[in-house]
């Protein structure tokens, strides 16, 4: 009896075990997703990427690389993925990586693509461009400070530590734009006729025309992460677990996302919008409003 008892309760304890995880993710902190080619691919530390169609069911890939992973885009039939060390992989499916280190000396942060060019952007204010996501070249971004992430949206834009925003046309001639803050910048994105950029301390920055932008208060204290746009909603994530909707740009929501771990990142695919963060968090939601754990 006894020997049954301890039975029934090892497999009561390992189906518990199994609540709430997902058997493609290893726990590393998550940075950034991204959806391309049928499939959500996020990136975290210790060359950690995982894929999924349809956020909820994740599958390890092999990246070859150790180096910790923070960027990562689509574009031009290919995923961009970058980080430390000057790491960037590229791969056609989300599954097969082939790996390049572009510059030793630098960490990379964020990663864009569009009018046919890769922009990567990093610590030390640099930028590196490529049309092909193989041979990269250096360009002069006009400042020191870190450039956290980029966006492409007619035109690329990179923002970053000490409230630095810039812009460029081809990601190779930049300029810098006022913003009226110090807070880092973290996430950027474009959405409805209006950019809209995030950071640290609840920082939300709004523009029409990237040359004149405008805070928005919402009340919020915690460093924000990240920022996506679809079905006509801005989602924004950050540190505790934090989500803010909006569909305005100006009156922002706080959403319950079931995690107090920091989210860094958010992309939307195949009707579904995907949140990724520390411990290996990923969320997924129809319609950035209601929240499920992977």
């Amino acid at each position: 009896m006894k020997i049954a008892h301890w039975l029934i309760m090892a497999a009561l304890l390992s189906s518990m075990a199994g609540c709430g995880t997902n058997s493609g993710v290893s726990g590393s902190n998550l940075h950034a997703v991204a959806f391309g080619h049928g499939s959500f691919v996020a990136v975290g530390d210790g060359g950690e990427i995982v894929a999924s169609s349809d956020g909820s069911s994740w599958t390890s890939q092999t990246s070859g690389v150790t180096a910790d992973l923070v960027g990562v885009t689509y574009g031009g039939n290919k995923f961009i993925i970058v980080g430390a060390g000057g790491t960037a992989l590229q791969s056609s499916d989300g599954t097969a990586w082939s790996v390049a280190t572009v510059a030793n000396d630098v960490s990379f942060l964020g990663v864009a693509y569009g009018d046919g060019t890769f922009v990567i952007v990093g610590k030390g204010g640099s930028v590196y461009t490529s049309t092909d996501g193989a041979t990269w070249s250096s360009q002069a971004s006009g400042t020191s400070s870190a450039l956290e992430a980029v966006t492409f949206a007619s035109t690329f834009i990179a923002v970053g530590v000490d409230g630095t925003i810039l812009t460029s046309s081809d990601g190779a001639s930049w300029s810098a734009t006022a913003t009226g803050t110090s807070q880092t910048l973290q996430g950027v994105r474009y959405g409805n006729g209006t950019y809209l950029a995030v950071g640290a301390n609840g920082v939300i920055l709004k523009s029409t025309g990237t040359e004149s932008w405008s805070t928005i208060e919402t009340g919020v204290s915690q460093d924000l992460n990240g920022v996506g746009y679809a079905l006509g909603l801005f989602v924004v994530v950050g540190a505790d677990g934090k989500i803010l909707t909006s569909a305005d740009a100006s009156t922002f929501t706080d959403r319950t996302s079931g995690t107090s771990e920091s989210l860094t990142s958010v992309a939307f695919g195949n009707n579904v919008f995907v949140a990724v963060g520390f411990s290996g968090t990923i969320l997924h939601s129809d319609d950035g409003i209601s929240w499920t754990t992977a």
